[in-house]
């Protein structure tokens, strides 16, 4: 790899936005489907092969979704356990673990080759302690098909069918699946837990495999809640935030296009025509003051 690359580094750096975004893309274009071991922000080395916008944006800026990211930091210490449902790459769940050392982490994907590649990177970094669930969760176990486009594998979902507008052809795998309540029945997780989905729109199925008492155990949760793959799941965004338990939780919108966290309530989500955001809904008693309503 070139010692100096001006595209790159004029992304990072460069002056202008619009140039700055320009420059991203023209790198991740001419760099397509190459792999770049690379240094996030936090210290955690990751594979990366570029096309894939987790991938692009971890490689040139060293992380992805900064206002997440920075939530990530603030929550795992606070918390004993993540379940990072959908851990893509393992991005949340390494940058979790380089955090809070001695927590538990559950990394779940029901692509193959999303966990062998999370898998390689939490093995880049020695020491680090990361568990691995090959399988999908839903409202109940069984086996479901995944459908898994060829050119972006980390788009795999349960809820689009072949021909579906992300990609121009999809593989569909047969996978098992489990419940959200088996895995947190695992003896060893206690209270304190941290739960993230990014399930391409099955985040709905994934909370429904939960118990009652499953949900006093749980301190943050943090959904995807994207309005085109719910549609394809058939799923709308008052079904979605239709749990009578998340009254339990103080709700916020985790605005990374904006740079900030904002707090929020039912009647203010469902009243969205249209949304890309991630959901945090959060027990009271947690340090993220600061984030609040903050530019970063």
């Amino acid at each position: 790899m070139p010692s100096f690359e001006p595209l790159l580094w004029y992304a990072r750096r460069g002056p202008g936005r619009g140039l700055r975004r320009s420059a991203f893309r023209k790198f991740c274009r001419r760099h397509w489907g190459e792999s770049r071991i690379v240094l996030t922000r936090d210290g955690v080395r990751l594979e990366t092969i570029l096309g894939d916008s987790v991938d692009n944006a971890i490689c040139v800026y060293g992380e992805f979704e900064p206002v997440t990211s920075v939530l990530f930091r603030m929550l795992a210490p606070q918390v004993s356990t993540l379940i990072d449902v959908g851990c893509n790459i393992g991005y949340f769940s390494t940058l979790f673990a380089s955090c809070n050392p001695q927590a538990k982490v559950i990394a779940i994907d029901a692509n193959p080759r999303m966990v062998e590649r999370a898998r390689f990177n939490v093995e880049l970094n020695p020491g680090m302690r990361v568990e691995f669930l090959a399988e999908g969760l839903a409202a109940e176990p069984g086996r479901l098909l995944l459908k898994v486009p060829l050119a972006r594998h980390s788009l795999a979902s349960f809820a689009y069918a072949a021909g579906a507008d992300k990609a121009a052809a999809i593989e569909s795998l047969e996978v098992p699946v489990t419940t959200l309540h088996r895995v947190l029945s695992t003896p060893d997780i206690g209270q304190g837990i941290f739960v993230k989905i990014d399930t391409e729109g099955f985040e709905h199925a994934v909370l429904s495999g939960l118990d009652p008492g499953d949900i006093q155990r749980i301190d943050a949760l943090l959904i995807e809640a994207n309005f085109n793959n719910l549609s394809r799941a058939g799923v709308t965004l008052e079904k979605l935030i239709g749990f009578a338990w998340l009254d339990q939780f103080c709700w916020f919108e985790v605005d990374d296009a904006a740079g900030r966290l904002l707090a929020t309530d039912r009647a203010s989500v469902a009243a969205r025509s249209s949304i890309n955001t991630n959901l945090l809904f959060l027990r009271e008693g947690y340090t993220i003051d600061s984030l609040n309503g903050q530019l970063i």
